[in-house]
């Protein structure tokens, strides 16, 4: 078989099923008054039978200031203290004393002489000679060096400008 050219595939139809129910007699359409905002009820409030009576003190409040400061109140306790309270007597303030630091004994002795090293005076040091390391590579045979003529300053070249036809 021979094969068409590319081309986009063609969406397919849906098939429904077929069944045999059909809408008999006549239909009522409901007709909806045309709209409009709705009002705001007003709201109702259960009746009751309970009514204030007689006549009612108000109480009368005196004008505003600011507040004093209340008392300081200590409870009262029947403790008391009884017989003679002995009162330490203190020295006079003077500064303390520093106190010496105390160290612990053991008992490592030094045995023996003790060599001391002898250190040579100070002189700054001399710069260290250089090392280089040592192979067996050598250069062999001739070596050939170019030839340059002597350093003169270039000729400027002259700009070649393009001939239109």
């Amino acid at each position: 078989p021979k094969h068409d050219e590319w081309r986009p595939a063609e969406r397919q139809t849906p098939k429904k099923p077929e069944d045999n129910l059909r809408p008999e007699g006549e239909f009522e359409k409901p007709k909806h008054d045309e709209w409009r905002p709705a009002e705001r009820q007003t709201p109702k409030k259960p009746a009751d039978n309970l009514r204030p009576e007689g006549e009612f003190e108000k109480p009368t409040y005196e004008e505003w200031r600011p507040a004093e400061r209340p008392e300081v109140r200590k409870p009262k306790d029947n403790l008391k203290p009884e017989g003679e309270f002995e009162k330490p007597k203190h020295d006079e303030w003077r500064p303390a004393e520093r106190q010496s630091p105390k160290k612990p004994e053991d008992n490592l002795r030094p045995e023996g002489e003790f060599e001391k090293p002898t250190h040579e005076k100070w002189r700054p040091a001399e710069k260290r000679e250089m090392t280089k390391p040592k192979d067996n590579l050598k250069p062999e045979g001739d070596f050939e060096t170019p030839k340059h003529d002597e350093w003169r300053p270039a000729e400027r070249q002259t700009p070649k400008k393009p001939e239109d036809n």
